[in-house]
């Protein structure tokens, strides 16, 4: 109800307004938040794979067969102001940086807010000295565990391992340059092309496609850097248009 009331007072979109009065002035692009999506083919190409052990459900689309809890067994669309929304960890920790989780803006408040849906958990902790800790999680429930969750204990985890920080860093990672890695081709015929690079780690990697240098597309699901050598793999269709393609390396 109150993202109806939202959408009434702006005269527009929910999450077209977080997007332009909460991200914009924080620097960052509207891709970074989003409306969710229900189905696997409807998601953003960043999502990880949302893994659930709380057995099926009937999908909500026709035909409304058996499908895991989180790829469409409930509407995430119609969520949108109540937990449908997604984006990214740099996103989630700016926003921490500019508001408290009370909603005023930040001061030496603090507190933990948990968010939590089939296929996914996260937290997010602010500390009275001005720190704060985000970690999203792509599994809700834990067969391994007798209590069935052990991901609402992260919040003492995270709080564990800032105390043991004695120097923080002053530069903002995201000023540091990120480095190019050394990419080599091969083509085993004229309908493959194998895309070969030492990946970086903690950094992702994806590839690009462009038929005029201008309009770039991903093209394959990215790549996760652990600093080994990795391959982007590529399948021509017989009398496929030339293209371009390039390697981005992101964060």
């Amino acid at each position: 109800m109150l993202g109806l009331v939202v959408e009434a007072v702006t005269g527009g979109d929910y999450t077209a307004h977080v997007q332009q009065s909460i991200l914009g002035p924080l620097g960052l692009p509207a891709a970074d938040l989003q409306l969710g999506a229900s189905r696997l083919q409807d998601r953003d190409s960043r999502e990880p794979f949302y893994s659930d052990h709380g057995g099926n459900g009937t999908s909500v689309f026709p035909p409304h067969q058996s499908v895991s809890w989180p790829d469409g067994a409930f509407y995430l669309e119609a969520m949108e102001a109540h937990g449908g929304l997604i984006c990214t960890a740099e996103a989630y920790a700016l926003f921490l940086g500019r508001y408290n989780l009370d909603g005023n803006s930040r001061n030496a408040y603090s507190g933990v807010f948990y968010g939590s849906l089939p296929g996914t958990t996260s937290v997010a902790v602010q500390r009275s000295d001005g720190i704060n800790m985000v970690a999203f999680f792509n599994q809700r429930n834990d067969p391994t565990d007798p209590s069935g969750n052990t991901y609402f204990e992260a919040d003492d985890q995270l709080s564990g391992a800032c105390s043991l920080v004695s120097v923080w860093p002053t530069t903002d990672v995201r000023s540091v340059p990120i480095p190019i890695p050394n990419v080599s081709f091969q083509s085993p015929d004229q309908n493959r092309l194998e895309i070969s690079f030492v990946s970086q780690p903690g950094h992702v990697h994806f590839l690009e496609r462009t038929p005029n240098l201008r309009d770039w597309e991903l093209v394959v699901t990215p790549k996760a850097g652990d600093g080994q050598q990795q391959l982007f793999e590529i399948d021509f269709p017989p009398e496929s248009p030339r293209s371009f393609y390039r390697i981005v390396t992101g964060r």
